[in-house]
């Protein structure tokens, strides 16, 4: 494979979509104009049809929700002061809710929100002896971030901001029930006329300052994300970079069949509504679970190739409880020392969010992740500075050899079998 022409073929397609649509909100205009775009793109240069499955998304429900957790908070933390019950019942609400909804990712409360159209595409090469005996599915995802505005005007503060209104939320949980188990449950214009007859234990009045003091917190919530699609990232790393190199990857193996097994299929998946909490992944997992695509089918899902000091093997999603194929992992790890390119650990669990490995490691399919990112708060992730400009064909070079010896080594394990 020649990596470094393909490697100009990826630059084309990023920039050409950051262009031509720009940023690409899960469930917006733009991402719909985008798979048209893709899809276009890849039937030109892999040389096959693409496949088109619709679902339908509540963009705002996971990630996009963060701020108006946090409005539900603040008004929890005002009616503290009216009655501190209610603060735990605000509170309960953003807890049950972020962890349901943002960390884990289920669809619990989907019937509250309203639904808006994705999809996801992907090209077919079928085996060439007619019979598919497994399958290698190369993923990536083509919809984009908001922008987060507390990450992009101070990476180094950001997590504290984050963690600091997580606290927050937790302490008016905590503030609301000791004070009514105390008896308390009073306005706070009460407490103070009952001061002088009945004075609070330096407990009561501790659960009544502390919601104060770390008020802040909650205002950090609000400000986690900006829905203003001006401003929104273009994700050129995050993620047209597994766009175009799967479309890479698959133009040259279907150029060169006689490179695959004869009973191999080769499927390059573009999946809408990553962004919000891997809806798209999700949809193609439920529909094709039982129809036969995902028996013996191997899943190697490419996010953000960008910086090459990082090229990494993501080996599960924290949040999601997920851990991903041990198999899987020790081959993508092994690709990454061949091509040369370990400089940091080479493995590493994703700490936030996740990736579109996970509802393939649910449904049992053997998966991993392969990304080249920095791994902490940068300026340019999920942020309108995620630009082609800071791209590299280098690296997108080093990423395809990566890929395409991580196709051979499946097939050369499914060969001996």
């Amino acid at each position: 494979m020649d990596y470094k022409k393909s490697a100009d073929g990826m630059m084309r397609l990023v920039k050409k979509v950051v262009d031509e649509i720009g940023p690409r909100l899960p469930g917006s205009d733009e991402e719909r104009a985008a798979a048209k775009l893709i899809s276009s793109e890849y039937e030109k240069n892999i040389g096959l049809k693409t496949v088109s499955e619709p679902f339908k998304v509540a963009p705002l429900s996971t990630i996009g929700f963060i701020p108006y957790l946090g409005y539900i908070a603040i008004c929890g933390f005002l009616l503290f002061f009216i009655m501190p019950i209610f603060a735990t019942i605000a509170a309960s609400i953003v807890l049950i809710y972020a962890f349901t909804m943002v960390f884990v990712y289920t669809d619990i409360f989907k019937f509250l929100w309203s639904k808006k159209d994705s999809e996801n595409f992907y090209t077919v090469q079928e085996a060439r002896s007619g019979k598919s005996d497994f399958t290698i599915i190369l993923g990536a995802h083509y919809d984009s971030s908001w922008h987060w505005i507390l990450q992009y005007n101070n990476p180094k503060t950001f997590l504290p901001k984050l963690a600091l209104g997580i606290v927050a939320v937790l302490m008016l949980f905590v503030t609301g029930i000791v004070l009514t188990a105390t008896g308390n449950n009073v306005p706070i214009w009460t407490a103070i006329a009952n001061y002088s007859a009945n004075p609070w234990s330096a407990t009561q009045w501790t659960m009544l300052i502390l919601p104060l003091l770390l008020s802040p917190g909650l205002v950090f919530l609000t400000l986690f994300l900006s829905h203003d699609k001006s401003i929104a990232s273009p994700g050129a790393m995050d993620n047209l970079s597994g766009i175009a190199l799967n479309m890479e990857i698959a133009k040259h193996f279907n150029a060169n069949p006689e490179e695959l097994p004869d009973n191999c299929r080769l499927v390059a998946m573009a999946f809408g509504c990553e962004e919000a909490g891997l809806k798209g992944s999700m949809a193609f997992v439920k529909k094709h679970k039982t129809d036969g695509l995902l028996n013996n089918a191997y899943f190697i899902n490419t996010d953000a190739v960008s910086d090459g000091e990082y090229f990494e093997v993501v080996t599960g999603d924290l949040m999601q409880l997920t851990n991903f194929d041990p198999e899987m992992i020790k081959l993508g790890y092994e690709c990454l020392q061949e091509t040369g390119v370990v400089k940091k650990t080479g493995k590493i669990i994703n700490p936030i969010g996740g990736c579109d490995s996970t509802p393939f490691a649910k449904a049992g399919v053997p998966t991993v992740t392969i990304a080249a990112q920095n791994p902490v708060p940068s300026t340019y992730y999920h942020t309108k500075d995620d630009r082609p400009e800071r791209l590299s064909t280098e690296v997108f070079a080093q990423g395809l050899e990566v890929i395409y010896r991580f196709v051979k080594k499946i097939c050369d394990k499914e060969t001996s079998k």
